[in-house]
This record gives C-alpha cells, sequence and structure tokens, in this order.
C-alpha cells in the first residue's frame, strides 16, 4: 500500500517537473518576443525573434497540456484501468525543441528570414 501511494507522489512530483518546463518555456518565449520588440524599436532589421518567442511561448502551454495529459493517463495506470502511459510528451518536445533550435540557429546564421 505505500509503494502505490509513493508512486502516485512520483507521478505528481513528474507532472510539477514538467509544469515548471512549460512555464520557463513561456518566460523564455516572452524575452525573445521582446528581444524583437527591442529590434524594430530600434529601427534595426528584426530577424525574427518575435515569432520565435511566439512560438516558444506557445509551446509552452503545449506542454502544459500534454503533461497534464500524461499524469492523467499515469494515474489511471497506477489504478489499474491502464496498461502504460504514453511516450507522446517526451518525443513531441524533444521534436519540438530540435526543430527550435535548427529555427534559431538558421535565424542567427543567416541574419534573418528572407
Amino acid at each position: 500500500m505505500a509503494d502505490d501511494f509513493r508512486n502516485h507522489l512520483a507521478n505528481e512530483r513528474t507532472l510539477l517537473a514538467w509544469l515548471r518546463t512549460a512555464v520557463a518555456l513561456s518566460g523564455f518565449g516572452f524575452v525573445l518576443a521582446k528581444f524583437g520588440y527591442f529590434f524594430r524599436e530600434a529601427h534595426l532589421q528584426e530577424p525574427g525573434f518575435a515569432r520565435a518567442g511566439t512560438v516558444v511561448a506557445a509551446g509552452g502551454g503545449f506542454v502544459a497540456v500534454l503533461a497534464t495529459l500524461r499524469f492523467l493517463a499515469n494515474r489511471r495506470s497506477l489504478l489499474g484501468t491502464r496498461a502504460t502511459p504514453s511516450l507522446l510528451l517526451p518525443l513531441l518536445l524533444a521534436l519540438g525543441i530540435f526543430l527550435l533550435d535548427a529555427y534559431l540557429t538558421w535565424l542567427l546564421l543567416s541574419g534573418g528570414p528572407p
């Protein structure tokens, strides 16, 4: 019985860790977007930071939703109504980070979108 309780607590800690990641992504996206607005206010060519920041901030919300869905799936699994949790969240997050990194690298190397 104590092991079951510890598993539920571990599931909740995992949810909280994913939610912290979502908040960090949203905050980083906000900083990126504001950096883009700084370029515009200084009448410089804005290399796409505002769009990238918006995507990252939206990604934070997406991670929060997926983390909640994964938490619920793990909870059902722990209660015995479902076999195993999905790998959707970690795979999508890894793909999203890779694509974002590729886009930001392209922005930095090319000086901005065409």
